[in-house]
């Protein structure tokens, strides 16, 4: 809410406010954005965040970072992830978090090139550093032939921080 009541116009340009499906912001930005992407938290709310995935690889730029702060099944610790599997569609109904996703499978489906993985909490929460799959983002591109070039956005940001698609329910 601060940002939005900044009234110095070249303060303004630094930010960019704009509700967006993630798994396709096209008309947000082009290919080959940004340095780095990052996500946290977001993963468990999206529709499909295998799409996100693909689409956050497709705005990074080829020798980019994408780094992931997500939560999800525990691999490790069977019965907190039987306990995840128990309460998951009230917390999910209640607060728009799938928090028992298997990230492991989202990951590999996305088909990122992982340089790391952490996990921490009982291996429910994830720190993961990867780079765009070079078969993905030609993938997209041709999916997404509509964006021609810059659209005057690639600029005004370094950084993705966190698009989410808003849920209402």
């Amino acid at each position: 809410q601060k940002v939005r009541n900044i009234t110095n116009e070249e303060d303004r340009k630094r930010f960019q406010f704009f509700v967006a499906d993630a798994g396709n912001v096209t008309k947000f930005y082009s290919h080959d954005t940004f340095d780095t992407v990052v996500d946290t938290f977001g993963l468990c709310s999206f529709d499909d965040p295998v799409a996100v995935l693909k689409e956050l690889q497709r705005v990074c730029k080829p020798d980019g970072k994408i780094l992931l702060l997500e939560h999800g099944r525990s691999k490790t610790w069977q019965w907190l992830s039987n306990y995840l599997d128990k309460t998951a569609q009230r917390h999910a109904e209640n607060w728009g978090c799938v928090y028992n996703r298997d990230l492991d499978q989202i990951l590999k489906d996305s088909e990122l090139e992982i340089e790391s993985i952490r996990t921490f909490h009982f291996d429910t929460t994830y720190y993961v550093v990867c780079k765009p799959s070079m078969k993905v983002k030609s993938q997209r591109s041709e999916e997404k032939k509509i964006d021609n070039g810059d659209n005057g956005t690639s600029n005004k940001l370094k950084s993705f921080w966190n698009i989410k698609k808003l849920l209402r329910r």
